[in-house]
């Protein structure tokens, strides 16, 4: 189903403890939340996919960051209507 996903004990237990999160655990949960803000219908609320921003994306090659600047730019003027933009930060 895709109102579900499956996460390991490990993330759950590190959740719970406060500690540091695996990038693809925070990843997924902006795409959950994005799937929730969509099916409930909440118009004043966005999240930004967390994976442009991550260093290992944009520590390739000067054409990955151009790319993650454009998304960003076009992120902001396609939701700028919006309250609130939550953008998931997961630092190295």
């Amino acid at each position: 189903p895709a109102d579900k996903f499956f996460l390991r004990f490990d993330y759950v237990f590190d959740k719970f403890h406060m500690t540091k999160q695996d990038f693809l655990f925070v990843r997924l949960y902006a795409l959950y939340m994005n799937y929730i803000i969509r099916r409930e219908q909440i118009s004043y609320i966005s999240v930004v996919d967390p994976y442009f921003m991550h260093e290992g994306f944009l520590a390739v090659c000067p054409e990955h960051r151009e790319y993650a600047r454009n998304y960003i730019a076009n992120f902001m003027v396609a939701n700028k209507d919006k309250e609130a933009i939550l953008l998931p930060y997961h630092p190295m």
